[in-house]
């Protein structure tokens, strides 16, 4: 078989295909094919546009991707499993372009001309390692990370690891490498479908589609962690020595809250922690919000657990609202409040509202974005929410506030407080990749 391969047409725009939708949406083409196929002209022509469209999918995404190819191959310790990734992805590529470019579909509902239509589904059901059943066992082991190459880890998490964690970029190029591979996955699927049907073996198709269908749900399921998005709702979270979260498909904005504490300064802290570096010393405190404002963005609720965050504008579905007062120092106060912060009251003295939630054992993890560090509010004594993937490390700041005529006080639902009445103590949760 004439080995040219070309690309032909206009990629389609993407159709917001976001999260692991990307794994039931694109596997819809092959249920398509799947119930599609019988031998009249204008459905067989329906099955070639379907696979067409797949086609120009695939080299959309491949020009999107195409720096990602390049990072990962600069990792010589990947080159093997870089150079067999490639030949799989190649060919399956190839097979797919060939039927497109080189057959049509006659009158009587056959693909046409006979010989290379033959040749062509007898290269698809080889069991060859040029055979489509082989390249997609191999790179659905490749994505689940257990086929020995890329040092046992998943594809997937080596292309992460070269992508800008830190950018807004980040979480399209997660979408487009996990929806490129999944195409090439889905087209070898509907590339044997359809050579069975050219070989008059439709009958053996069921169990193709079934052994697809459960790879790509396993695939699905492995990679769910690492492409978690934040809930949607208005809310805050503590910022932590290495920024704010992931973006996982969210916007942070970033503020900030400079709290005048007492001349004395009694203040303390657990060690090692993980706040941004020069915000508490002697006497001052600034505490750093990561706030998101835009409800749509994200996706899901939070899960039940037992754990606090910041209040913006409303507590998202699940919390109780609660907040902490702060009775500052009275002489030369200098409080400040700056950027994106929590709701509540900044002058003298400090009111900040939070949403907390005691629904669910803290034992039981929640799915969260795991790819960077973040902290959570303790809500109880009882100790921190788990987080699936990640460790905790339990931490505290104990405020020294104004010691003349203290007013501080918490109300209705608010993190957990172990400090003396005159000076809070609250309890900070330090989520980091395990």
């Amino acid at each position: 078989m004439d080995a040219q391969h070309t690309k032909t047409g206009n990629a389609s725009p993407r159709t917001g295909i976001t999260g692991l939708d990307v794994f039931s949406a694109l596997f819809a083409v092959v249920g398509d094919i799947a119930d599609n196929f019988d031998q009249t002209e204008a459905q067989l022509q329906e099955i070639k546009d379907k696979l067409e469209e797949l086609d120009q999918q695939i080299n959309q995404l491949s020009s999107q991707i195409s720096n990602l190819h390049a990072a990962v191959e600069a990792g010589n310790q990947w080159v093997a499993g870089v150079i067999l990734y490639g030949r799989y992805e190649q060919r399956l590529r190839f097979l797919l372009h060939y039927l497109n470019a080189r057959l049509s579909v006659d009158d009587n509902g056959q693909f046409q001309p006979d010989s290379r239509a033959q040749e062509w589904a007898d290269e698809v059901l080889g069991l060859s390692s040029d055979g489509v059943e082989e390249i997609l066992f191999h790179l659905h082991d490749m994505m689940m990370g257990t086929s020995g190459l890329f040092g046992g880890r998943s594809l997937f998490l080596i292309y992460e690891a070269r992508m800008e964690a830190a950018s807004n970029r980040y979480w399209n190029q997660v979408h487009d490498f996990l929806e490129y591979v999944v195409s090439l996955e889905v087209s070898g699927y509907a590339a044997k479908r359809t050579a069975l049907h050219i070989k008059g073996r439709s009958s053996k198709t069921a169990d193709i589609l079934d052994v697809g269908r459960e790879r790509i749900r396993q695939q699905g399921a492995y990679l769910d962690p690492f492409v978690k998005e934040w809930p949607t709702g208005t809310y805050g979270l503590p910022m932590t020595n290495t920024g704010c979260p992931a973006f996982a498909d969210v916007t942070w904005h970033e503020g900030q809250r400079f709290q005048d504490q007492d001349g004395a300064s009694l203040s303390s802290w657990s060690s090692g922690l993980h706040f941004p570096s020069n915000t508490y010393y002697g006497g001052h405190m600034i505490q750093k919000f990561c706030m998101k404002t835009f409800s749509y963005e994200g996706s899901g609720n939070w899960p039940r657990g037992s754990y606090c965050i910041f209040q913006k504008w409303s507590c998202p579905s699940g919390f109780q609202t609660g907040s902490v007062y702060w009775d500052d120092e009275d002489n030369g106060n200098d409080n400040t409040v700056s950027g994106s912060y929590p709701d509540g009251v900044y002058n003298t003295n400090t009111r900040i509202y939070f949403c907390c939630r005691s629904d669910g054992n803290r034992r039981t993890p929640i799915l969260l974005p795991s790819r960077r560090p973040f902290y959570l509010f303790r809500q109880s004594s009882y100790g921190c929410q788990e987080v699936l993937n990640m460790r905790v490390t339990e931490e505290y700041y104990l405020w020294d506030d104004e010691n003349s005529y203290n007013d501080d006080t918490n109300w209705g639902s608010h993190p957990y407080d172990s400090g003396d009445g005159r000076n809070h103590k609250l309890w900070y949760c330090y989520y980091q990749p395990n």
